[in-house]
C-alpha cells in the first residue's frame, strides 16, 4: 500500500528508541555523562595509570621529555575523540581507541593542538601583545620610524641654544615645582607620569578573546573528532555554522563543558601541592575529566545529528 519495502519490528523499535533519546533534554544525561567514564573501570584505569606513566617519564627525563608529553596527550585526546564518535551514532558503551604504535597518537595530538589554535589562539595572541605594547611602545609605534616632514637638526644654532638656555632660566626660578624636584620629589614619592599601561583597545580585546575561547572550545573538538581533519578543525566557519545548526543544545554542552574544565583544573591545582600521589590522582582526574568532555559532546552532536548531517 504504501510502496515501500517494509521494515523489521526490531529495526522499527530501535528507530523509535533512537528518536525518544534524541529528543530528551541534554540536561537530563547529565547523570549518564558523569558515569560514562566508569562503564569500562578496566579500561578507565588502564587510562589514566598509563597517562600517569608517561607524564612522569616526561618530567623526570633530561632528553626526550617531549615524546612523554606526545605520548600522554595523544592518549587523552583519542580516547576524548573515540568516545565523541561512539556516543554521537548512539553506542554509549566502550571508549578504546585502535592504538598500534606511537604513531597513531600523532593524529590525535594534531588535532587538539588544532582545536586550541582556533579556541585559545585570540586569547594567547592578545597576553602576548600587550605587554609588548606596554613596554616597547616603540616597536608598535604609529610612524614606525618613518618621516612626516623635513628633517630638523638635532643641535639649534649656538645663537638660538643662548636664548633658550635664558629662557629656561627664567622659568625655572619662577617655578615652585623646582624645589620640590630639587627636595627629593613629591612628599608621597617619586612622580613618574611614564609608567606604562595596558593600552585601551586591550580593554575590549581580551573580554572578547576570553568570551571567544568559552564559546568556541566544545565545538572545536566536536569539529577535530568528527573531521578528523586539522584544516577543517582550524576554520572557524565550520564551528560557527554547527553552533546555529545545533541550536540551544550546543549552549547546555557549553555550560557543562565548562563546569567540567575548571573542576578539573581546580582540582588539579591543589593536586600539584601534593607530592607523588598527587601526579597520580591528577592523571585519573584529566583521564575522567576527558572522557566525560567526550561523552557530553558525543551526546550532544547525537541529538542535533539529523541537522548536522551526520545520522
Amino acid at each position: 500500500m504504501c510502496d515501500v519495502l517494509c521494515l523489521s519490528a526490531a529495526e522499527r523499535e530501535r528507530q523509535e528508541e533512537m528518536d525518544a533519546k534524541r529528543r530528551r533534554p541534554l540536561r537530563d544525561e547529565l547523570g549518564a555523562v558523569m558515569r560514562y567514564p566508569l562503564t569500562d573501570t578496566m579500561a578507565f584505569v588502564m587510562l589514566a595509570v598509563v597517562v600517569w606513566l608517561f607524564q612522569a617519564a616526561a618530567q623526570m627525563a633530561a632528553f626526550g621529555g617531549f615524546f612523554g608529553v606526545l605520548f600522554s596527550q595523544g592518549l587523552l585526546y583519542a580516547y576524548s575523540f573515540t568516545a565523541i564518535n561512539r556516543v554521537s551514532s548512539g553506542h554509549m558503551e566502550g571508549f578504546m581507541p585502535e592504538i598500534g604504535d606511537l604513531g597513531d597518537l600523532v593524529g590525535p595530538v594534531r588535532l587538539g593542538v588544532a582545536s586550541m589554535i582556533v579556541s585559545s589562539g585570540p586569547l594567547l595572541l592578545l597576553l602576548f601583545l600587550i605587554p609588548a605594547v606596554m613596554f616597547f611602545p616603540a616597536l608598535f609605534g604609529p610612524s614606525g620610524g618613518a618621516s612626516d616632514g623635513p628633517e630638523v637638526a638635532a643641535t639649534p644654532p649656538p645663537e638660538l641654544q643662548a636664548l633658550l638656555d635664558e629662557d629656561a632660566a627664567t622659568v625655572d626660578a619662577l617655578d615652585p615645582q623646582d624645589e620640590l624636584e630639587d627636595e627629593g620629589g613629591y612628599p608621597g614619592g617619586d612622580y613618574d607620569d611614564e609608567t606604562p599601561g595596558p593600552p585601551l583597545w586591550a580593554f575590549a580585546a581580551l573580554p572578547l578573546a576570553l568570551l571567544w575561547k568559552l564559546v568556541y572550545s566544545p565545538v572545536a573538538l566536536i569539529a577535530a573528532a568528527i573531521s578528523r581533519s586539522f584544516l577543517a578543525t582550524l576554520n572557524p566557519l565550520v564551528g560557527v555554522d554547527a553552533i546555529r545548526r545545533m541550536g540551544s543544545v550546543y549552549w547546555e554542552a557549553m555550560g557543562a563543558y565548562t563546569a567540567i574544565a575548571i573542576g578539573q583544573s581546580v582540582v588539579g591545582m591543589v593536586l600539584a601541592f601534593v607530592p607523588f600521589v598527587g601526579g597520580v590522582l591528577t592523571a585519573f582526574v584529566q583521564s575522567y575529566a576527558f572522557l566525560a568532555i567526550g561523552c557530553l559532546l558525543g551526546l550532544a552532536v547525537f541529538k542535533k545529528a539529523r541537522e548536522l548531517g551526520v545520522d
